[in-house]
């Protein structure tokens, strides 16, 4: 949420409001009685207190130190790649401390409450099948491209038109390996459904670890997953190469305001 808000003032109260937003995007999908929404707020509160105080930290020394290394001139494949893993490494910290309360909140849930969120949950996945079907329908990559130059710029400023024709060349190759996702998904949420089957059983928390687990490394689909990651790091490693030095700079104050955006956050008391 950080990465893609519009600046630093709007993260903070982004961040302050967090509560509120998980609430409101929870309830997308489900209907919570007044108790359940109690339940949920119980849960939500200590894990966001964990993670303003042990996180938010960690992710200003981390922007910092990026912050440094892209000024300096291109970033090598290997630091890349090590810069995501330790961004994943941070999403399953929280999804650890997260998963209790998760499990708790699921249980609460009935039959009726768990076939509506089910059912929306497919929902979402055909509205984004039909946003990918009309993308693919403007030429190979021109959809996807014009959908994610926005949010680069945003780090780097306007592009080049060499940079240009990098994500458009990357974007197609995305494009090319989604023809299976969809169906893949529609799975992914019947196992899902199979796990939410057993949550008022023994060992429920484990076995939606377990599915969580499965869903980020890719599962059956872990050749694919390597695929798409390894087109990532290649773009984003030729995408460090070719930016300009107004670029550079302006991707090193960025990163600077979104770590001292953590540090306001991290000090701030919570009551």
């Amino acid at each position: 949420m950080l990465l893609l808000l519009a600046g630093c003032s709007a993260a903070r109260l982004a961040y302050d409001h967090l509560d509120s937003l998980i609430r409101w995007g929870v309830s997308d999908y489900i209907d919570f009685t007044p108790a359940q929404r109690l339940l949920l707020e119980d849960e939500i509160q200590p894990v966001w207190r964990w993670h303003r105080g042990t996180q938010l930290p960690l992710y200003a020394a981390e922007l910092r130190r990026f912050a440094d290394e892209a000024l300096n001139g291109p970033l090598s494949r290997e630091r890349i790649d090590l810069y995501l893993a330790h961004a994943e490494a941070y999403r399953q910290a929280v999804s650890r401390q997260a998963l209790p309360g998760t499990a708790r909140v699921l249980a609460s849930l009935d039959d009726a409450q768990v076939s509506d969120m089910l059912e929306r949950m497919r929902k979402e996945v055909a509205r984004i099948e039909r946003k990918r079907r009309k993308q693919a329908a403007e030429g190979p990559g021109e959809g996807l491209e014009r959908e994610t130059e926005p949010y680069l710029r945003y780090w780097t400023g306007r592009f080049t038109p060499e940079q240009h024709q990098l994500l458009l060349r990357w974007a197609a190759e995305v494009q090319a390996g989604l023809s299976q996702q969809t169906q893949e998904q529609y799975a992914d949420l019947d196992r899902y459904a199979q796990v939410l089957a057993t949550r008022v059983q023994p060992g429920f928390q484990q076995r939606l670890s377990d599915y969580f687990d499965v869903i980020a490394s890719g599962g059956e689909r872990q050749s694919q997953e390597a695929a798409e990651r390894e087109r990532l790091l290649r773009m984003l490693t030729e995408l460090s190469a070719l930016l300009q030095p107004q670029q550079r700079q302006h991707l090193h104050d960025r990163l600077l305001d979104y770590a001292e955006d953590c540090e306001v956050l991290a000090a701030e008391k919570v009551e």
